[in-house]
């Protein structure tokens, strides 16, 4: 019987011509993809999703009949979050637990209670009102839990919520959905485009557009009900998740002078290599097209990523998101809402790191969720390397 032994947190076999195969290809990737090494060196931070507040935690919930906008983006009436007792919340005193948010939220809020008191004093819309109300309660009652979680949570310890969103319908959608997905990633997916439309570094279609307004809109409803603002916003640089965070956002928080402006964060773009759709724009043409945008820092002119031969392995993908992560949970402690625009990989990825379950997107869609982080926390070492 062959020995096994674990070495840079590989099994190797006892097979020498086997382990120099797996350790050939180990080396290789971390070539081509540095993050995989950086990965075991950098300082990790253990991020865990907490199920309990969202209907998209739920074995039950179907993501591909799932409507985020009918659902309340799928907040739970009632939330099933062991660490929270939920008639400690109905005892919290509103104004108290609304003391330290100074965000434009709860400008809104303010806005929107003055609204509700004017609402009263009509009978007429008594029945309304006592309906509006209802609808209104599970998000302030989200917002006072994660507030507590926060307040309990021991030193070095945080909650955050994201909400991930992926793009609009992009062009490449379009062509991969009209070729075939063999086709596609045989053959169309390596070309520009076709004689009718160009895909690479895919903008929006009409359709796409359509859904980040739609998006938009659903904010807004939610917004008026307590929906907590995001305080940071970050974009793959892909021009299709660019164009949606703008077309969602422009007219909600983008239009004030305290909001800050998106991010273009570079970990957080689609699979990387040989797909032209997945190939991106120079950092100039991106500051021309999107002038409210701003650049991580170290961000490149020109696309170091993108390989016209080599796919980008999925575990791999989750390695550069989950330290995608944790760069913007170092960067952000002190913000708890987090808005980020990527791309079905990406957010596949995102979700994968953080253990929540699988729960697929459609172009356009959006998906909340609860992150419970540890900061400096021992790294965790890479354990498999699977097959480009």
């Amino acid at each position: 019987m062959e020995s096994a032994t674990v070495s840079a947190g590989v099994v190797v076999s006892g097979n020498t011509k086997e382990a120099k195969e797996m350790k050939g290809v180990k080396e290789a990737k971390e070539a081509k993809f540095p993050e995989m090494k950086e990965a075991k060196e950098a300082k990790a931070v253990v991020k865990v999703n907490v199920p309990g507040f969202f209907m998209q935690d739920l074995d039950s919930t179907n993501s591909a009949t799932f409507d985020y906008v009918a659902s309340n983006f799928g907040l739970l009436d009632t939330f099933d979050v062991p660490s929270i007792d939920s008639r400690d919340l109905e005892k919290r005193d509103h104004d108290d637990d609304d003391d330290d948010d100074d965000d434009d939220d709860d400008k809104d809020e303010d806005d929107d209670d003055k609204d509700e008191d004017d609402d009263d004093k009509d009978e007429n819309d008594e029945n309304d009102e006592k309906e509006e109300s209802t609808k209104k309660a599970p998000w302030k009652e989200f917002k006072k839990a994660i507030k507590k979680l926060n307040k309990k949570a021991p030193k070095g310890t945080s909650y955050k919520v994201l909400y991930l969103a992926r793009h609009g319908q992009g062009y490449h959608n379009v062509a991969e959905s009209f070729y075939g997905t063999e086709q596609w990633d045989c053959y169309w997916s390596l070309q520009d485009g076709n004689e009718t439309s160009r895909w690479d570094d895919a903008e929006l279609t009409s359709i796409g557009i359509a859904e980040a307004q739609k998006a938009s809109i659903a904010f807004k409803d939610q917004i008026k009900t307590g929906f907590p603002i995001p305080e940071v916003y970050y974009s793959s640089p892909m021009s299709r998740a660019a164009s949606t965070l703008d077309i969602t956002w422009r007219d909600i928080t983008l239009n004030k002078d305290s909001t800050p402006a998106p991010i273009f964060k570079e970990k957080c773009r689609e699979t990387l290599g040989i797909h032209t759709c997945d190939r991106r724009n120079t950092k100039s043409y991106l500051h021309t097209k999107y002038p409210n945008f701003v650049f991580e820092n170290g961000f490149a002119e020109t696309d170091e990523l993108w390989d016209p031969v080599y796919r980008e392995p999925n575990d791999v993908r989750n390695i550069r998101l989950g330290k995608a992560l944790d760069e913007i949970f170092a960067e952000r402690r002190e913000e708890t809402f987090i808005s980020i625009t990527a791309h079905s990989g990406a957010i596949t990825s995102i979700l994968e790191v953080i253990g929540h379950r699988k729960f697929g997107l459609q172009t356009g869609g959006v998906i909340p969720v609860v992150v419970k982080v540890e900061y400096d926390a021992t790294p965790t070492p890479v354990t498999s390397v699977s097959p480009s």
